[in-house]
């Protein structure tokens, strides 16, 4: 019986001291003052160091439903490499939505602008006569080219000049030495000062020329080249 109070007492409470206070508040009972078996206190002793040494089973934690677990990997460890993984993934995609949307770019990127004329372009005026560079002028203003126009004008009216010795040409000299120079009739060199004058601001000056600049022009070289008929 005191057996079975043990054994029963140890299974409800695992805490052995527990047990020991238990079973000696039982023993100074009356009922259990008689003679005890031979060996009672050996098996009893056994008994309890028996149940003292069993392991207790750890305490089960819910994992999480976002947890991943490996065999001889922590649960946290898991954690962390499947968070690096989601990461250098997305930098993966971003890399490469970048890398294509660049691409896209510059295939739709616009046509560069025509660059401007350069100032230095300076043609030969003598490689054409003077009505051939008329006609090059007229056919720069109807494209919109009003400045490249007035050049134009300019070179026929060097080319011109020079056949009719009013000018020696030569492209080491200035502009206005030409107009220096100029031994043609007075009001043709007025207009070539005054064509002069405009070529230099519209080419060199760099400045947006006009419609009317360009008429203006015209007139300045009709100027000059009307002599055509006239003596040397």
């Amino acid at each position: 019986m005191i057996l079975a109070l043990a054994a029963t007492a140890s299974v409800q409470d695992r805490d052995p001291e527990a047990v020991r206070r238990q079973l000696h508040d039982i023993l100074r009972r009356p009922e259990f003052r008689q003679k005890l078996p031979s060996g009672f206190w050996a098996r009893l002793r056994e008994l309890l160091r028996i149940k003292s040494s069993e392991p207790s089973a750890p305490p089960e934690i819910p994992s999480s439903p976002c947890q991943i677990s490996s065999p001889g990997v922590p649960g946290s460890a898991m954690t962390v490499l499947f968070i690096l993984a989601i990461a250098i993934l997305a930098a993966f995609l971003i890399a490469i939505g970048y890398h294509a949307w660049a691409r896209r770019g510059l295939s739709r990127a616009p046509p560069p602008a025509r660059a401007a004329p350069s100032p230095s372009a300076m043609p030969d005026p003598l490689a054409r006569d003077a009505r051939e560079w008329t006609i090059e002028a007229d056919g720069l203003f109807r494209q919109g080219r009003v400045a490249e126009a007035i050049r134009a004008l300019y070179l026929a009216v060097l080319s011109f000049s020079h056949v009719r010795r009013w000018i020696d040409y030569h492209p080491s000299k200035a502009n206005w030495e030409h107009v220096r120079r100029f031994s043609g009739p007075g009001p043709a060199k007025a207009s070539l000062g005054s064509l002069t004058s405009m070529f230099e601001q519209k080419w060199y000056g760099r400045k947006p020329a006009a419609e009317s600049e360009y008429r203006r022009s015209r007139e300045l070289a009709a100027g000059i080249l009307e002599f055509r008929e006239g003596p040397a």
